[in-house]
């Protein structure tokens, strides 16, 4: 049997079967700053005036058998394909893995 780490702080352990599998988590703010211009309400004009509920990107990647994939949530209407790509080059940057393996929605 291998040992799953579950990190950040590997504060929880599980035993698989001939394989370990690596997971990560994270959260952060991506609220914009009070006074840009808001989306997805056809009726709304103007720029914002307040934040009312908070906006995040939470993040999962896995790891298990020298492959990774990651799963990235965000609180937003849409993500523009230059956004995408260059979230996806970046993130293939720093967890070394292909670009395709990143879903974000």
């Amino acid at each position: 049997m291998t040992e799953l780490l579950i990190y950040p702080g590997a504060t929880e352990r599980m035993f698989l079967d001939d394989q370990s599998l690596n997971a990560g988590a994270a959260n952060v703010s991506i609220t914009p700053p009070v006074g840009i211009a808001t989306a997805g309400y056809g009726t709304r004009q103007g720029m914002s005036e307040r934040v009312v509920d908070p906006l995040g990107a939470r993040a999962l990647m896995l790891s298990a058998s020298g492959r990774r994939v990651g799963l990235v949530i965000c609180d937003l209407v849409s993500l523009d394909v230059q956004t995408l790509r260059r979230v996806r080059e970046r993130a293939a940057e720093v967890t070394e893995s292909p670009p395709d393996h990143l879903l974000l929605a």
